[in-house]
């Protein structure tokens, strides 16, 4: 058979766990079976994970000047995505990494005949805080169900939130793994002691966190429980690494609080397996996950993690992941890390069986991308 030609969507290509996924995906698919290529709204910026794209020499195309933010511009994402299927419709897969807020590719994909259209649902409730925006959500749902033959997503809550608590239990939807280069993530003292040493690190207790500054992954909690685990430990650090429309608050907070000497933002960064060996402890107490990729990656680590319970129990491979409730507080959750045993173990071979691996899963997604193809092809 021909090499496969698919098309991941994504709304934009900053760094976040959906980008993540994407690449490391295409860089561990077989090029020769598989040709991925991205197409993203543009919001007027420029990103740095975009570089990633171009080094892995993967395609991107940018619908101009199309940005979703009122009803209006679901239009001229219409006629964009018109003008692009009707230059680009010799995919063979469409891989939408997206909300259902832009169904409207899988109705173009459709239109022009795509075989393999696929819906991936990568959280358990609509991104965005509000509640019109949550109903919305919903409601786009139903077209893009309507649209799309194959359903996705990283987790059971996740399929549920998209496609129904009845196709999930029906088997519609198929669970993919959000799989990491487990091997890349593996604890290495040389990377610990090299960046303990640039960020003043040596002999502090240091807890981390990695995700955008959005309100779903809850920083100012962070902040709250380091604030109270400060107490009891003068000789912690917390690092944030991470950037997002979020951080002002969170920078003003830590201000307020007086930890401006104990708190670290570091931004974007492209070293997070150096991040995860520096660190001490795992910090992610998120209000809403689809699964939760970066659990995967601290583990990965070795890394004692305190994860929320709104976390899908999925993302856990290990003991080394305690599910505490947002209920408790903060101080609750400070003296949970503090009695607890911060000893890291090695969890690769949990991490692969539990199907996380990026080698395995790539190979699994590369073989129902072409039999797929086949079967609709065929049809």
């Amino acid at each position: 058979m021909k090499k496969v030609k698919a098309l991941y969507f994504v709304d934009r290509f900053l760094r976040g766990g959906i980008q993540s996924f994407i690449l490391d995906y295409a860089s561990a698919m077989d090029d020769g079976r598989v040709q991925i290529e991205v197409l993203t709204l543009d919001d007027g910026k420029a990103y740095e994970m975009e570089k990633d794209l171009k080094q892995m020499r993967v395609p991107q195309y940018k619908l101009d000047g199309v940005w979703i933010e009122k009803p209006g511009d679901f239009i001229r994402e219409a006629r964009a995505l018109e003008q692009f299927f009707a230059a680009h419709h010799d995919y063979d897969v469409v891989h939408l990494h997206s909300s259902s807020k832009n169904f409207l590719v899988l109705l173009k994909a459709k239109k022009y005949g795509i075989p393999v259209r696929i819906a991936h649902a990568h959280a358990n409730m609509h991104q965005n805080g509000s509640l019109v925006n949550r109903a919305a959500g919903r409601l786009l749902n139903l077209p893009l169900m309507q649209f799309a033959n194959y359903y996705f997503a990283c987790s059971d809550s996740a399929a549920e939130w998209m496609f129904g608590k009845k196709n999930t239990e029906k088997g519609k939807v198929q669970v993919v793994s959000n799989a990491v280069d487990a091997e890349r993530f593996k604890f290495d003292p040389a990377k610990r002691k090299k960046l303990r040493r640039e960020l003043g690190l040596e002999n502090k207790l240091v807890i981390g966190h990695v995700g955008r500054f959005m309100w779903q992954k809850n920083h100012c909690f962070i902040i709250d429980v380091f604030s109270e685990l400060h107490k009891k430990r003068p000789d912690s650090v917390l690092v944030l690494a991470g950037d997002g429309m979020g951080r002002t608050a969170a920078e003003e907070r830590v201000r307020r609080l007086g930890l401006g000497k104990s708190v670290r933002f570091l931004g974007e960064r492209k070293d997070i397996d150096c991040i995860l060996s520096a660190i001490d402890v795992f910090l992610f107490p998120s209000v809403m996950e689809g699964l939760g990729i970066a659990v995967i990656e601290a583990q990965a680590a070795g890394l004692p993690c305190f994860v929320s319970t709104e976390v899908p129990k999925k993302a856990a491979v290990s003991a080394m992941v305690r599910f505490l409730p947002l209920v408790n507080g903060p101080a609750f959750w400070s003296n949970a890390i503090l009695k607890a045993d911060l000893r890291r173990r090695n969890l690769l071979p949990k991490i692969k069986a539990a199907g996380y691996d990026i080698g395995m899963a790539a190979k699994k997604l590369e073989e129902f991308y072409i039999k797929s193809v086949e079967k609709n092809r065929s049809a």
